[in-house]
This record gives structure tokens, C-alpha cells and sequence, in this order.
């Protein structure tokens, strides 16, 4: 009986250990192929997100016209699915230091050859290119107020008086000064449109003499016209008469290719097929000077000019080449701001501030005024053919127009760009323990732990270097051109170049506990940046800043959707085999919602 008794219990061990160890093993099976599924599930979302921000981040290039706001559009499309890998938060910090597209007018019907701000009424007037007519946006929202239908042939022009209450509608051979009373929607822009519901029009040129294309006088009292070969002539926007002593000053049967009235009056500009640009007295009417470059193998057609607002010595000129010229009227030097396309047209900032170009690479270029004697241009990308024109409103706000049916709308400054310091007094700088070792810099932190970040080839001299309180960031300040900031987990890749003045530099250091970057110059000014290592904040940031089309939505390319979403469709593999033609609308496109 006792041997049957241990027998059994030998055999229920027996059984419970096997199936202790059948369980360990299954357990173990459950959770090996869990572990690897996790793991394989991570690596996959790891190299999509690798995949999203390498994509996102190409269309940074200065080579691939997107731009920053697809980039993050592009970046943000799967932001709650995806690990925040390096490549990823590259995107995002360079994209929203480089972000300056604020509005994007889209799914237009036509291209539109030429833009301009009301002076106060909130309203931007574009020119359209396949229909006789002029249509009116918010100047803020994007939002199409009303279309005016221009009779006779196609605008070449339209310009707003400065005071808002007339456009002058440049055609050839006649133009108008219009003040569209007849418009309901129109009428409450124009004070003299009050208890008035019919148009006020002056006409301007005949088919003996042609107006075509012009400008105002800044007392708004007379009109400049001239360009498409027609001779320059000065006309009363009252009675829409031309002044018969400027014609007979300046031999007006010569042909011209655009005009340009200084703020103050005193001057007129008046370019020609040659190249040359007339300056003329516009009290005295006599020829004040003729500018043209030194090598005549240099002249171009003007196709713009503008003077400064704030200094009627400094005359801006486009030309169908890559180089756009600013001139010192007094001295008939020029700078060159060089493009690469050629320079469509030109304006400057009402406050003096900047000048900006439009060229037929798609491009929008922004010059500081009071940068170095080589003007660098900061790149406003985004349009997908070339700009035809561009324009200034008071606030600062940049409007161009494209080939590719969109209006923008840009900011001067990105949501990083840095800020002049008035008042550094407070700050102290204190000299980092810096060693550099080849092309790897070796940076000491407060808690003295040394922190290393390796160096593009091109980078110049190393001045001083800062590593945040946290460890966190690290940044490397040259001489001369942009600083870069290094992330600690990515020190072989720069996260961001520190957009700036071109100036020299000659100290850097973490302020404001961590929440910012501080460099100093050598003539004492500093400019702070604001330093983000959180994702979420960087995320949150750029869902803010996106150009808006809607109310709450940006429009991807057709070709970029499905790159992310529907890579398997007939139509998607179609498009992305298309991927380098562009269409020509919007109207295939996908809308992201946040």
C-alpha cells in the first residue's frame, strides 16, 4: 500500500513539474514572440518616422521649392503614432526656424500676375492673368471679399492710391483710376463710396497716348506711367491730362520698361530696353542723372523699380537676370543682390526695413537692410513655380503670387528666429573650457562633465561654445556666419544652424533657465534664440504656426499623401511615378486637420 501510495505522489510530482515547466515554457514562448513583435513593431515605427522626417526634411533643401510648412505639415501628418527619433525632431526645429509662411490663398483659379496691399483698409488686390478682372482678399484671413471685372483688354498694373481710396488699373492704351462704388461688398472699403452705389472713374491714356502701367505720386495728385515700350509720361489723376512739360523735358517718345515715384516726391525713375535708368527732378522736370553698370555686358531691361522709402538715394531694379541691382542714386553705384533665377520684381519694406524679391526659381529672398556689404538673402520657399510678383504691407506682412495659383503671405521673422537684445547690461558671459580636436569639439558643462559635437568641414573658427544647465544642448559659435546647436544624444549631427545677422561673433552662453541662447557681437549687441528640447513643445508650436487655407487645415501635395497614407492605390503609384511634375492646382490634394 505505501509503496502504491508513494508511487502515486512520485508521479503527481511527476505531472506537477511537467506542467510547471510546460507553463515556464509557454510563458516563456508567450512572451520571447511578444518581445520580438514589440521589437519589430518599434524598429518599424522607427524607421517610418526616419522615413517621414528624411521626407519632410528634403523639402528644406534650397533645391526642392516646398518649404518649411510642408516640411512640418509633412513631419506632424503621423505625430501620435511614431517615436521621436532624431531625424524627426531635426525636422522640427529647423522647419520652425525657417517657417515665415503665415497664410496660404490656394485652389485659385488662375495664376494672378501681380499683387498690392490697401494702405489701411485690410485688403490685398491681386491682378488675374486669364480674365480681365481684379480680385480683392482679407489682407489677414485669405478670404475672397469681391471680383471687379476690368473693362477693354487685361491689367498690366493695379495700384492703390496712398490714401486707399482710388486704384489706378494699368492697361494698354488706356488705364482708369476707379474708386468701385458700385461693388456692395466693396463700398465699405471706400469712404467716398458713402450713400453712393455708382463708380467713380477717370480715365487715363488714349490710343494717341498710351498709359499702360504706373505708379502714384505720394500726394496722390498725378500718375507715372510707362513700361511695355511705351514712352513715360506724368498724368493729373484728377482730370487724367498729361503734363506737356515733363513730356517735352524728357523726349518722351523713347520707349520705357517701368517707372518708380520716391516717398518724398522729389524724384522719378524711369527704366529703359537699354538697361539705363533716368533719374529725373520731379519739381523741375530736368534729368537729374542716368544710372547703368560700369560693363555694359551687365545691362539689363529694368522690369521693376522701387525706391526706399525712407532714403530716396537707394533705388531697387529687377531685370530678367539673376542679378537685381540697388543703387546709390548719388554715386551710380550699384550692389548686387544675386539670385538664382532670374529677378522677377522687387519692393521695399514701407518701414525701410528689408527689401524683397520674387525670381522665376520659385523663390522669395529677403535682404536686410542693415546687413554686411554682401547681402545674404533669407529664403522664403514654398511656391512650386515661379513668382510674379510680391508686395509689403505696412504691419511688415509679405504677399507674393506664383505660377503655381497660390497667394502667400509671409512673415518677416520665423516662430526661432532671434531677437536683438535692447538692453544685454544683465547678462554675463562667462568663457567656456573649449577644445577642439580636429573637427570635434570638446565643451565643458557647469557640473564639469566634457561634452563633444563634431563640426561640419566648412565651419570656420571656433570662438566659444555654451552646454545648457541641463546637459541638454550645447552650442558652437564661429567668428563669422551661423551658430550651431547640438542636441546631447546627436552630437555628430548639428540639430539646428542658429539663422542670424551676419556679423561677429564672440561669445554664447544658455540664459533664462535654459529657455534661451544668447550671443554676443563684436560691437556688443545681443541676439537671443529660443532653445526647446521638448518634442511636445517643438509639436505643439508648429501645429500653431502652420498656414492655415481653412479654418483648421493645410493642404499636402497629392504625391505627399500618398507617400504617407495610400501608397497602394492605382492612383497614388501613378502620382508618385509623377512625383517631379507638380499639378498645376490644388484640387487633388489632402487636407490635414489638428
Amino acid at each position: 500500500m505505501r509503496a502504491a501510495a508513494a508511487e502515486a505522489n512520485a508521479r503527481a510530482v511527476r505531472w506537477a513539474m511537467g506542467a510547471t515547466l510546460f507553463a515556464a515554457l509557454g510563458l516563456a514562448l508567450f512572451f520571447g514572440y511578444y518581445y520580438r513583435a514589440e521589437t519589430a513593431r518599434a524598429l518599424a515605427l522607427n524607421f517610418q518616422s526616419r522615413m517621414i522626417a528624411s521626407f519632410a526634411n528634403a523639402t528644406l533643401s534650397p533645391r526642392i521649392v516646398n518649404g518649411a510648412a510642408d516640411a512640418l505639415a509633412i513631419a506632424l501628418a503621423e505625430k501620435g503614432n511614431l517615436p521621436d527619433v532624431a531625424a524627426y525632431v531635426q525636422v522640427l526645429y529647423r522647419g520652425l526656424g525657417d517657417l515665415r509662411e503665415k497664410r496660404r490663398i490656394a485652389d485659385l483659379p488662375t495664376q494672378f500676375l501681380g499683387v498690392n496691399f490697401a494702405p489701411r483698409q485690410g485688403l490685398l488686390l491681386a491682378i488675374t492673368s486669364s480674365l480681365p478682372q481684379i480680385e480683392f482678399f482679407g489682407s489677414e484671413d485669405g478670404v475672397l471679399v469681391d471680383t471687379l471685372p476690368v473693362s477693354g483688354r487685361w491689367p498690366f498694373a493695379a495700384r492703390w492710391s496712398p490714401d486707399g481710396e482710388r486704384i489706378y488699373v494699368g492697361t494698354n492704351p488706356v488705364g482708369w483710376i476707379t474708386t468701385p462704388c458700385s461693388h456692395e461688398r466693396l463700398r465699405q472699403y471706400f469712404q467716398a463710396c458713402k450713400g453712393r452705389a455708382t463708380d467713380i472713374s477717370v480715365q487715363i491714356g488714349s490710343n494717341e497716348q498710351p498709359a499702360g502701367p504706373g505708379v502714384w505720386s505720394p500726394d496722390g495728385k498725378s500718375i507715372l506711367t510707362g513700361g511695355f515700350r511705351n514712352p513715360a509720361r506724368l498724368w493729373s489723376a484728377s482730370a487724367g491730362t498729361s503734363d506737356p512739360s515733363f513730356a517735352k523735358a524728357l523726349l518722351s517718345d523713347q520707349p520705357t520698361s517701368s517707372v518708380a515715384f520716391s516717398s518724398d516726391g522729389r524724384r522719378m525713375a524711369i527704366g529703359t530696353p537699354s538697361g539705363e535708368i533716368h533719374i529725373v527732378d520731379a519739381t523741375s522736370m530736368n534729368l537729374l542723372k542716368s544710372l547703368k553698370p560700369s560693363r555694359p555686358e551687365l545691362a539689363s531691361t529694368p522690369f521693376s523699380l522701387a525706391f526706399d522709402p525712407k532714403d530716396s538715394n537707394l533705388l531697387l531694379a529687377t531685370s530678367p537676370s539673376p542679378i537685381a541691382r540697388l543703387w546709390d542714386v548719388e554715386t551710380g553705384r550699384s550692389t548686387p543682390l544675386v539670385h538664382e533665377g532670374n529677378a522677377m520684381q522687387g519692393t521695399f519694406d514701407p518701414r525701410g526695413g528689408f527689401i524683397v524679391t520674387g525670381s522665376s526659381d520659385g523663390v522669395v529672398r529677403l535682404w536686410k537692410l542693415n546687413s554686411a556689404s554682401k547681402p545674404t538673402p533669407i529664403i522664403l520657399q514654398g511656391h512650386l513655380g515661379p513668382v510674379f510678383s510680391v508686395d509689403v504691407n505696412s504691419d511688415g506682412t509679405i504677399a507674393s503670387s506664383a505660377s503655381d495659383r497660390t497667394i502667400r503671405l509671409w512673415s518677416e521673422d520665423a516662430p526661432l528666429s532671434p531677437k536683438r537684445l535692447p538692453d544685454a547690461s544683465s547678462l554675463v558671459f562667462v568663457p567656456s573650457k573649449v577644445r577642439v580636436k580636429e573637427s570635434t569639439v570638446l565643451a565643458t558643462g557647469k557640473s564639469g562633465a566634457e561634452f563633444r559635437a563634431r563640426l561640419p568641414h566648412d565651419f570656420g573658427d571656433v570662438v566659444d561654445a555654451a552646454v545648457s544647465a541641463e546637459g541638454h544642448g550645447i552650442v558652437i559659435l564661429p567668428r563669422r556666419g551661423y551658430p550651431l546647436l547640438f542636441l546631447h544624444d546627436t552630437p555628430d549631427t548639428p540639430m539646428a544652424a542658429l539663422t542670424g545677422p551676419d556679423v561677429e561673433w564672440t561669445s554664447v552662453a544658455f540664459t533664462e533657465k535654459d529657455s534661451q541662447i544668447a550671443a554676443k557681437t563684436s560691437d556688443g549687441t545681443v541676439y537671443i534664440w529660443p532653445f526647446i528640447s521638448d518634442v511636445h513643445t517643438l509639436e505643439r508650436i508648429a501645429t500653431e504656426n502652420l498656414p492655415l487655407q481653412g479654418p483648421k487645415q493645410i493642404t499636402l501635395p497629392h504625391s505627399v499623401h500618398c507617400r504617407l497614407v495610400e501608397q497602394t492605390s492605382e492612383d497614388c503609384q501613378s502620382a508618385l511615378m509623377n512625383v517631379a511634375h507638380p499639378p498645376e492646382s490644388s484640387s487633388s490634394a489632402h487636407p490635414l486637420s489638428f
